[in-house]
């Protein structure tokens, strides 16, 4: 009898031990999907402000003005790497010549930020 309850004890112990091991794992999980959804939403405030600055003219806050021919962007199929090309440079697509009128030179990683804000507009 003593030792059915030893191993009983012991038996509990390691049931114990797991649960708590996979509660931990679980709180990392989160603390790291929580900071993830952080630095997603940074990105998305700085790509937001460049956005605001230099694309609305043409575009709108929501991508939809289309001023002077400008794609209505809540409707682009580009991928993040399209566009981050579109936004990089001066380029012809179809018969129109998207030039960007920015007031400003903006980074490798500015570029990715609005790209990725741009995308946020789609439906």
């Amino acid at each position: 009898m003593k030792t059915f309850f030893i191993i009983f004890i012991l038996f509990g112990t390691t049931i114990l031990f797991s649960c708590s091991q996979e509660k931990v794992n679980n709180s990392n999980e989160t603390k790291v999907a929580a900071l993830d959804t952080l630095i997603k939403a940074k990105e998305i405030s700085i790509g937001k402000k460049i956005y605001e600055d230099n694309c609305v003219t043409c575009h709108g806050t929501d991508g939809k003005k289309k001023l002077d021919e400008a794609k209505d962007l809540s409707i682009s199929v580009l991928n993040l790497k399209e566009s981050i090309k579109i936004i990089s440079s001066t380029q012809t697509i179809g018969a129109l010549v998207h030039s960007p009128r920015f007031t400003v030179d903006l980074s490798e990683e500015d570029i990715k930020e609005v790209a990725q804000y741009i995308i946020t507009f789609r439906k």
